[in-house]
């Protein structure tokens, strides 16, 4: 094969791979990373609010869609400034899959839980789980479980009566 053909296809592999990646990290941050259930006294219905990997880490977002603006700047440049195109797609990738990589606590999810518009809100599922303040383990991470009671008396609802729930 000749070195223009090969040059060319690594050209070609390389744009398609960072295209990939982008895409991936954007369609990774759309999903669903965890959600909180928040228990209001007894007449009311619980409220669920799931809480997307852009809500949580929006700097992987906005790095994935710089990259795909990083890549039509390659397209469109040649030479030193193709490289340095380049060494900034790279660094906006090191950063992004550190910052999607990086672990979730319970209060982050509980805090852009409780600032999310009420449009998230699915009291029709929250029916169907335990009446409980909790963030699901997803992607392998632990993000904890936290609750908050009214009075010093409030009994934890799925333990034993009398017993007192602990923050």
């Amino acid at each position: 094969m000749p070195p223009v053909a090969a040059s060319r296809r690594e050209y070609a592999l390389a744009l398609l791979a960072g295209a990939v990646g982008a895409g991936l990290i954007l369609l990774a941050v759309r999903q669903r990373w965890a959600e909180a259930v928040f228990t209001p006294p007894k007449p009311l219905s619980p409220q669920v609010v799931a809480v997307s990997g852009a809500d949580l880490v929006p700097l992987a977002a906005a790095l994935a869609l710089a990259a795909l603006a990083g890549l039509a700047a390659v397209i469109a440049t040649r030479g030193v400034l193709r490289r340095a195109a380049g060494v900034l797609l790279a660094a906006f990738g090191a950063v992004a899959g550190a910052a999607v990589t990086a672990r979730v606590s319970a209060a982050s999810v509980l805090s852009v839980a409780a600032s999310s518009d009420v449009r998230q809100v699915r009291p029709a599922e929250a029916a169907r789980r335990r009446c409980r303040t909790r963030a699901t383990r997803r992607f392998g991470l632990d993000v904890g479980v936290a609750q908050r009671r009214r009075g010093p008396d409030a009994a934890s609802p799925g333990g034993p009566p009398g017993r007192k729930s602990v923050s």
